[in-house]
């Protein structure tokens, strides 16, 4: 670890020094397809279809073969990992299953 110390000391005096995780994330392997696949979430939530991790990880899986991307799993940790990277999370808009009847409110008073 002092190594690795070593090895970033000019990057470490230069940085940050109010943030905690300074140098600590790894570049990221594959961003084309990571911006592809967030756009393609973000096209289907505009059109008001639900997206699935399961469709995700699908679309990303197709996208990286389309890319020539040999090393690319697919797991669910990259998909979680992914989605917090961009801000995304795995909500769905609730609403109510059965409508109430016209009459409703004025059967109660």
């Amino acid at each position: 670890m002092i190594q690795e110390w070593r090895k970033q000391r000019k990057d470490l005096i230069k940085a940050d020094k109010s943030k905690k995780k300074t140098l600590r994330s790894c570049a990221r392997k594959w961003p084309k397809l990571e911006e592809y696949v967030k756009n393609w979430i973000i096209d289907h939530r505009k059109n008001g279809i639900a997206v699935s991790m399961k469709m995700i990880l699908i679309e990303a899986r197709r996208l990286a073969t389309e890319m020539f991307i040999t090393d690319f799993a697919g797991t669910t940790l990259w998909c979680e990992r992914f989605m917090r990277k961009n801000g995304l999370c795995m909500c769905t808009e609730t609403t109510i299953a059965q409508k109430l009847p016209r009459e409703y409110e004025r059967k109660i008073i």
